[in-house]
Order: C-alpha cells, then sequence, then structure tokens
C-alpha cells in the first residue's frame, strides 16, 4: 500500500473486500510493516467516510489481518 502511495497511483488491483475479510489473517501482517502503519494511519484518517479504500485500510491497520501476494492469485478488482 505503502508503494502505491509513494508512486502517486490513482488505481489500485484489490480483491473484493468481502473476499478478503474472509480469507485475510494476521500471520500476513509480519513485524517489518509496522513501521509503515503510521503513514497509513495517517492516510486513512484523511479519507472520505465513503471511500473505498478505508475499508481495506481498517482491515490492515485496526484488525491486523493481510494476505501474501501468492493468496491474491485470479482474485483482483479495480479501486479507484
Amino acid at each position: 500500500m505503502t508503494l502505491a502511495l509513494d508512486s502517486n497511483a490513482t488505481h489500485l488491483l484489490l480483491p473484493a473486500i468481502e473476499w478478503l475479510t474472509q480469507n485475510a489473517t494476521s500471520l500476513h501482517v509480519p513485524a517489518e510493516q509496522f513501521p509503515y502503519q503510521r503513514r497509513l494511519r495517517k492516510h486513512l484518517a484523511a479519507l472520505p467516510a465513503a471511500h473505498p479504500l478505508r475499508e481495506y485500510l481498517t482491515l490492515l491497520l485496526e484488525k491486523q489481518r493481510g494476505l501474501s501476494s501468492s493468496g491474491l492469485v485470479g482474485r483482483w478488482w479495480v479501486l479507484h
């Protein structure tokens, strides 16, 4: 997610939030990623209430759940 922010991406390919919520696990949020979460929390706080990225960041930051990239094969959706 920070790579997308750093590159000023306008779109992201993400799985449907329903699928991600069912399949994400705390096993794929390694401690090495914790330093990046402060910036993501600031980004989340600045998003409008209805922004679709809010659900994804909430899952990652508040529930500390994620997926390995290999778990996403064939599950992509465009979010803009």
